[in-house]
């Protein structure tokens, strides 16, 4: 707490401004550490709901301070969840053999509780089309497919990871604008 003398009452005018001025700036600066660490939470709750996701999670300097931007054109979609559409055949292609592969590893060498369910259960489909112990060069495509059809007819689940990031979120700011107007004016 700061103590101000001033020798007239027409002192008082400019002194609430500048201290006003002060002590906006001190919230900006909170608000910028704010976004700094809650880019952070949300980056870990983002990888773990879907592969590369994290990585476009980033910290915008706004007039107000910050703002935490995911722009992967996918954000809101895994977010929310979609409605039944036809995704493209390539990616998903993409996918399966990425999580089949991932599914093989070791269950501690894998991040994330979706990721790792997700890749354990490619594997296990993948496994499942094997014959004669060798896997059919068109497995892959076959699932891919499967899946792709399922979307079509069901869309995708919601992920929630913004969501689940809010109550993180608000302690981190809560602390660093305690600690900007602590350190402030």
């Amino acid at each position: 707490m700061k103590t101000y003398q001033i020798s007239s009452l027409a002192d008082l005018g400019p002194l609430l401004r500048k201290h006003t001025r002060e002590r906006e700036r001190s919230v900006r600066g909170g608000v910028r550490v704010a976004a700094q660490d809650g880019a952070g939470i949300v980056r870990a709750q983002a990888a773990a709901s879907h592969a590369g996701l994290g990585s476009s999670v980033e910290v915008q300097a706004r007039p107000a301070g910050a703002a935490i931007v995911i722009d992967a054109p996918q954000a809101a979609a895994v977010e929310v969840g979609s409605r039944p559409h036809t995704p493209p055949l390539g990616p998903l292609i993409a996918w399966v053999k990425a999580r089949g592969a991932q599914g093989l590893l070791p269950a501690s060498r894998l991040a994330g509780r979706r990721g790792a369910a997700s890749a354990r259960s490619v594997a296990r489909a993948l496994a499942s089309r094997e014959q004669g112990g060798a896997l059919d060069v068109g497995a892959p495509v076959a699932l891919a497919r499967a899946i792709q059809h399922a979307i079509a007819t069901r869309g995708t689940p919601p992920h929630w990871y913004a969501r689940r990031s809010l109550p993180a979120l608000r302690a981190a700011l809560d602390a660093a604008l305690r600690q900007a107007l602590r350190d402030g004016p």
